[in-house]
């Protein structure tokens, strides 16, 4: 985000774009069961025409925020955490025996 903090819940402008294919999608969908009614299903196509307009016009998708990368577990570590569960499990079944 530029010029402000980063955070996960997105700027203002971004919900509301989203909001607006949100509602037209429900437009459309309430018009379709409606018999389809064609008038108001075109209406809620247009609506998310106009959602999707503004999502690139406000830049929805540059209101990203990027984590740190991970590190992903190697075989080496998934191996050895393996074994040293195995290790305690035979500790158990030697304790239960005892």
């Amino acid at each position: 985000m530029a010029g402000g903090q980063a955070s996960h819940w997105g700027r203002p402008k971004s919900w509301l774009a989203v909001s607006v294919v949100a509602a037209g999608f429900a437009v459309g969908g309430v018009a379709l069961t409606l018999g389809p009614n064609w008038a108001l299903l075109w209406t809620g196509i247009g609506i998310c025409v106009l959602g999707g307009i503004l999502i690139f016009a406000f830049g929805v998708f540059s209101d990203v925020v990027l984590d740190a990368p991970r590190q992903a577990m190697v075989i080496e570590d998934v191996h050895r955490e393996s074994v040293r569960r195995e290790d305690v499990h035979r500790e158990d079944v030697h304790r239960e025996k005892a």
